[in-house]
């Protein structure tokens, strides 16, 4: 019935839909712009927040040591939102003292996977100084956004081939404008029965001030046709979550980009009194 009304919208007001449309796309277009410079500066502004050592990815994402134990030496981890990467040179035995080495061996013993790590600002001597020690094992793609069209599934891939593990703690996801580019490129990008991990956080935390009150938390201020951004992410085809304490953990064993269902941008919570990432808010396509 949704079909049979779209089409007789179509014919009854072909010129009104295609400039409601074209409308729709200019204005997430200039969001998107306006999203990816605040985030920028952001990101140049508190460097710190780019430093998420091993020992912070294990904590903050409990299932992420049980998918790294069964990868091989020729397998594949893309930590998508790497920051200055420093976990992914941790594991990679390239930063950390003996007892952090001690510690990431007890998880994952002795074999690493190759790392490719994605992040919008790095420092660059910091990416010329893993590149060199990682010993053909690392690799950075910085200077870019996911959303860029110069970001391809080939590029993601690289000399490494399918990506087996993603990483995105408080990464590209949490913070992209267009999470339908963004995961159309990924998806081909993906082995067979690869798993992102996800960090989401909490529903709601709770705030002790004056009184005690709750607040949505991070990807839970973002919305889709007014649910959480979540939600939609657990309704993708294909994709089977698990939530695990405040982490997805989601399994895609036939990745399509042509399941990733269409999201625009419409808006942008701007309040310096929340965690960031600040809320996003998108709208389904239309028919």
């Amino acid at each position: 019935m949704r079909f049979l009304i779209a089409a007789a919208a179509v014919a009854l007001f072909p010129h009104t839909l295609f400039a409601d449309s074209a409308k729709q796309k200019a204005r997430h277009d200039s969001l998107c712009a306006l999203h990816l410079r605040d985030v920028s500066e952001m990101t140049d502004r508190d460097r710190a927040r780019t430093k998420r050592s091993y020992a912070d990815y294990r904590s903050e994402m409990p299932p992420l040591i049980a998918r790294l134990q069964p990868l091989k030496a020729k397998s594949h981890i893309l930590d998508f939102g790497s920051g200055e990467s420093l976990a992914m040179a941790e594991y990679l035995g390239m930063e950390g003292d003996s007892d952090i080495q001690r510690s990431i061996r007890a998880d994952l013993g002795d074999v690493r996977a190759n790392v490719s790590a994605f992040s919008f600002l790095m420092d660059p001597a910091t990416e010329a100084d893993y590149t060199k020690r990682g010993r053909g094992k690392y690799r950075a793609i910085t200077g870019r956004f996911a959303e860029s069209a110069s970001v391809t599934p080939e590029l993601l891939m690289g000399k490494f081939g399918p990506i087996n593990v993603v990483i995105d703690a408080w990464g590209v996801l949490a913070y992209t404008a267009d999470p339908t580019a963004v995961l159309r490129k990924l998806a081909p990008a993906l082995a067979k029965d690869a798993v992102i991990v996800m960090k989401t956080g909490r529903k709601e935390y709770d705030y002790q001030s004056l009184r005690r009150y709750k607040r949505k938390s991070s990807l839970y201020r973002s919305t889709v046709d007014g649910n959480p951004f979540p939600d939609w992410i657990t309704a993708l085809p294909g994709w089977h979550v698990v939530d695990v304490e405040s982490t997805f953990d989601i399994l895609i064993p036939n990745p399509r980009a042509s399941a990733i269902p269409q999201i625009w941008l419409t808006g942008m919570d701007d309040d310096p009194d929340v965690p960031l990432p600040n809320g996003r808010h998108f709208e389904s396509d239309r028919p």
